[in-house]
């Protein structure tokens, strides 16, 4: 069949292989940046998850430290 090509549409063919390597490489090169983001996404959004988790429990920590203040002054409060 290429034998049957005009030197023409050789060259064309032959650059439009050229021009899908080059796409290629390039979408290969976007593939391994990605790959990148979402690692340090993941990181992320590990670290996010983790701090909130430390929040919640000083959230709680502090409730429960408020709720005992309050029972200390509402029992001084009955005793007075």
């Amino acid at each position: 069949m290429i034998s049957s090509w005009t030197q023409e549409e050789r060259d064309l063919h032959a650059r439009l292989v050229l021009e899908c390597l080059k796409r290629e490489r390039s979408l290969i090169g976007i593939k391994g940046k990605v790959k990148i983001s979402e690692d340090n996404l993941k990181q992320s959004l590990d670290l996010l998850l983790s701090e909130l988790k430390d929040l919640t429990r000083t959230a709680d920590e502090t409730a429960g430290q408020m709720e005992d203040i309050c029972l200390l002054l509402t029992k001084g409060q009955g005793n007075a």
